[in-house]
């Protein structure tokens, strides 16, 4: 069990299964034992909250939020744009194909 604690993001001091963490590389020195206090204080300090939103894993979480919110026109939208990115692609491969294809017959 690990003891977190999340004065900034307004999670409780509580022991939560390490099978349950997700541990990412950023790291803040503090006492053992120490208050919520000083725990809010040295995440601060390291600027840890706006680290952990650049990165994938973060972006991924807020993804799936904003995937959650969305209405069924947004969800339209949605597949209708990766259907042209998605066809825009296949043509370009295609045509990247038939080039390589026509080269190697020379």
């Amino acid at each position: 069990m690990a003891l977190i604690d999340g004065p900034t993001t307004a999670v409780p001091l509580q022991a939560i299964p390490f099978k349950r963490l997700r541990l990412t590389k950023y790291k803040v020195k503090i006492p053992q034992f120490t208050f919520t206090h000083v725990v809010r204080k040295a995440l601060v300090a390291a600027d840890i909250e706006t680290k952990y939103k650049e990165t994938a894993a973060a972006k991924k979480i807020m993804a799936k939020e904003n995937r959650k919110t969305m209405n069924d026109l947004n969800r339209f939208k949605l597949y209708k744009a990766k259907k042209a990115i998605n066809n825009l692609v296949r043509r370009e491969v295609a045509r990247l194909r038939y080039q390589a294809k026509k080269k190697a017959a020379k």
